[in-house]
This record gives structure tokens, C-alpha cells and sequence, in this order.
């Protein structure tokens, strides 16, 4: 993926209202990424952002997990084999 786009992702999910239930690490973490890999930090950036990306995809994975518990797979199922 392109770097520019990885950013853009990183600052969109940062920008979800609060009404999502997005935890504030996963904000604060990802504009922190974007942070590192824009500002001219040389080599040192990339490492900031190789170091992070596992929280952050810890974080992001669990609330991606709890709103999953929240819709039912039978009626995910259903809806999309309608759409078919």
C-alpha cells in the first residue's frame, strides 16, 4: 500500500466521531504514525511506526471485535444472500 494512502486511512479512522465507541488510543496512535512517517525524521520515523502498528492493531482489532458481537452472523447470512 501506498504510504500517502496508509496515512490518510490512519487519519480517517482518527477522525470517526466519538459516537463510534473508537477507543482514544487508536486515534491518538494513528495520527502519532502519520506524524512519524511525515516529519522528515529520517530512518527513525519508520522504526516509531514499526514499533506502533502492533497496538495499534491490538486496539483497533478489539474494537473492530465488539462491534462485531453487537449483529448476529444468521442475520449478516441472510441479509447478504438476499443482496445475491
Amino acid at each position: 500500500m501506498d504510504t500517502y494512502g496508509l496515512i490518510v486511512a490512519l487519519v480517517l479512522l482518527a477522525l470517526l466521531p466519538k459516537a463510534t465507541g473508537l477507543p482514544r488510543w487508536v486515534r491518538w496512535l494513528g495520527v502519532a504514525m502519520s506524524v512519524a512517517w511525515l516529519l522528515p525524521f529520517g530512518p527513525i520515523g519508520f522504526f516509531i511506526t514499526t514499533l506502533l502498528i502492533p497496538f495499534w492493531a491490538f486496539l483497533l482489532g478489539r474494537w473492530l471485535l465488539k462491534q462485531a458481537d453487537g449483529v448476529p452472523v444468521e442475520a449478516f447470512e441472510k441479509v447478504t444472500a438476499a443482496n445475491v
